[in-house]
């Protein structure tokens, strides 16, 4: 949360307009995109997300953190992953490279005025959305071939451009890991001998 506003900027008021916001972007797939969609929730947090799915969106299969908890065994079995909460979930498709569309409230993604052009890239590139039409009007255009948008050169720009700038790749990490615990025997031998 580091390139937000506020770190904690997602009240109990959140949840209501979260749960909505993804209800109004099913509700607006079409059909056969209904049919396919998948809806893993990250947590159950007691607001009755589950239970306003099973009630409002019968023909959504859900799936939770308790039946398949590993995120890829689900991403390597799907064409398109929308996302739409920011968390980690969409730094990991992007460093796969897989089809993905994120699709946030803005009032609750404030981002500081020195990251907001990475986020305006993305959104640029038809893969960050706002509000549930645009972005179900995108995900209804794309299905048929997630992967023909997906490799077009303006969205691998921004999605590269993102990764660059705010994850690491695997050998950048291991370098990294192995620099601090080469400190990390220095400093013990300075001080432990």
């Amino acid at each position: 949360r580091n390139y937000f506003i506020h770190p904690f900027n997602q009240p109990p008021s959140f949840n209501k307009v979260y749960l909505n916001l993804i209800k109004n972007f099913i509700d607006k797939l079409n059909q056969q995109n209904q049919k396919e969609i998948l809806n893993r929730f990250h947590f159950n947090f007691g607001y009755g997300e589950e239970e306003l799915f099973k009630r409002d969106l019968k023909h959504i299969k859900i799936s939770s953190r308790n039946e398949s908890s590993h995120l890829y065994d689900l991403l390597f079995k799907s064409k398109l992953v929308i996302v739409t909460t920011n968390h980690t979930s969409f730094l990991q498709t992007f460093m796969i490279n897989h089809p993905t569309v994120l699709l946030w409230p803005k009032e609750f993604n404030s981002i500081k005025p020195e990251f907001d052009h990475y986020y305006k890239e993305l959104e640029n590139a038809g893969i960050l959305y706002f509000n549930s039409e645009d972005c179900a009007a995108k995900v209804n255009s794309i299905s048929n071939d997630p992967i023909k948008w997906w490799s077009t050169e303006k969205v691998q720009k921004a999605k590269n451009h993102f990764c660059e700038n705010f994850s690491s790749n695997g050998n950048k990490i291991v370098s990294e890991v192995s620099g601090i615990t080469v400190l990390l025997r220095i400093i013990r031998g300075l001080f432990f001998g």
